[in-house]
């Protein structure tokens, strides 16, 4: 009886054992959990080329870098006009894109005696550039660095991450350019990288508000005509 008792707890062993194998082989896996990776919070603007890619390499997010060449009046028109302004970092760019700006130095060049035409020539001085700054503009320009004039400048481009370039933002640097004509050139190029865009409802009232401005200045302009 005692054979019986320990033979006939000995199989229910092994039939629980077996049971709980065949159970554990066709319970489903498991999904792995990826850690989230994370992300700093984002600066209105950058001015280190590095610290730029690997914030956007790490939100996943495009580069917008302007590029202005030192003594250009035409490069601080246009910084004036557009992007010393906080409200457009922040509400435009900050929620689309990491946004980062440099001056490229420049040396004046006066006219000789014997030129025809007497006018003072702003050079830019590339080899006078940081090494990141370098490697930014000739990702910017495909590489083509070496014949660049004042007339280039300044340069708006929309990078991705790792420095392919999807366009450039044309403006005029008399800042007649309506900012919704920018934002919708911005948008553009985002797409095409097939990047979300995200207009905020206070950069609305800013894009509808600019609207409104430049309506009044050219019907002024029409009158004094």
């Amino acid at each position: 009886m005692k054979k019986i008792l320990v033979a006939t707890v000995t199989a229910l062993t092994c039939a629980f054992s077996t049971f709980a194998a065949d159970e554990a082989k066709d319970a489903p896996e498991k999904p792995v959990v990826e850690k989230k990776v994370k992300r700093p919070k984002k600066k209105l603007e950058y001015n280190s080329v590095q610290e730029v890619r690997e914030v956007a390499k790490l939100w996943e997010c495009p580069v917008v870098a302007l590029i202005t060449l030192a003594g250009s009046k035409n490069s601080n028109k246009l910084k004036n006009s557009y992007f010393s302004r906080p409200e457009l970092k922040k509400e435009l760019f900050l929620p689309n894109a990491v946004f980062c700006s440099f001056n490229v130095p420049s040396r004046v060049q006066k006219p000789r005696r014997n030129d025809p035409i007497r006018e003072v020539k702003i050079l830019p001085m590339l080899e006078e550039m940081r090494q990141d700054y370098q490697v930014l503009l000739g990702m910017a320009l495909d590489g083509k660095t070496h014949s660049l004039k004042e007339s280039h400048f300044p340069i708006v481009a929309v990078l991705t991450p790792v420095g392919k370039l999807l366009g450039f933002i044309s403006l005029d640097p008399g800042g007649t350019t309506p900012l919704e004509e920018l934002v919708n050139q911005f948008s553009s190029l985002l797409k095409s990288g097939k990047y979300p865009v995200e207009i905020t409802p206070k950069m609305q009232k800013i894009i509808d508000k600019d609207k409104k401005v430049k309506e009044r200045e050219a019907k002024r302009a029409a009158r004094m005509r």
